[in-house]
């Protein structure tokens, strides 16, 4: 007999046959002065000879196994992004590249621009900023409440980003949150997702039961750039 079919065999004792958790009409005398087992000297040296039985070498690789990779797991760094909405496409970027969040303001147009990606000036913050247009340079079109202006005075939000020292302003419809995710979370880019708003994307992430489509910031930004030059 096993050392562990032993102890099972030692430990199915009286507990269960005229203890507490016995349905016998037969009762351990000893009930009436420890009301319970787990007051019962016997009780208590079958406790600890379960617990202080050897394991064996199968289970401690288990969990040596387990335990590291709770701590490589725990060791990753979780990259913060902000979610945000431009029409119907929920996209996010990495939250260094962050400056300000306002509220929409008025977007003065370029006389003579013929290029849809530069969508005009704003003031921001006491600064003139050139405004992008991240829908037209991903190819996204209008959501249903773009049409609406309570929807845009509610929703709609001027993002101020920063990429290798230069600031880049864009509007958006909305500001969904800031989220940590773990990089192997990242799931590859749907094939429903249109080329051209795919070739920005490292890949999409699980937030709120909808997919998010997380942005190539060196690819973005420089796309935006050439379009301003």
């Amino acid at each position: 007999m096993s050392n562990a079919k032993a102890i099972e065999k030692a430990v199915e004792n009286c507990w269960n046959t005229i203890g507490i958790w016995s349905r016998s009409p037969d009762r351990c005398p000893r009930l009436t002065e420890f009301i319970h087992c787990y007051n019962c000297d016997v009780y208590k040296s079958a406790s600890n000879a379960i617990y202080d039985r050897s394991i064996d070498n199968e289970y401690k690789l288990e969990w040596a196994r387990m335990l590291a990779e709770a701590q490589i797991k725990s060791r990753e760094r979780r990259t913060s992004i902000i979610i945000f909405r431009i029409g119907n496409e929920w996209l996010a970027l990495p939250t260094i590249h962050f400056k300000e969040v306002s509220d929409i303001k008025t977007i003065h147009k370029i006389p003579h621009n013929t290029n849809p990606v530069i969508r005009g000036f704003a003031n921001v913050g006491g600064e003139v900023e050139t405004c992008f247009s991240l829908g037209a340079l991903l190819n996204i079109q209008k959501g249903n409440d773009e049409e609406s202006a309570s929807a845009r005075l509610v929703h709609r939000r001027i993002i101020v980003a920063e990429y290798n020292k230069k600031r880049y302003v864009f509007p958006v419809s909305e500001i969904g949150s800031i989220f940590r995710y773990f990089k192997d979370t990242l799931e590859r880019v749907p094939t429903t997702v249109s080329g051209l708003s795919a070739s920005y994307m490292y890949g999409v992430i699980k937030w709120r039961e909808r997919y998010v489509g997380l942005l190539n910031a060196d690819h973005l930004f420089g796309s935006l750039e050439r379009n301003f030059r």
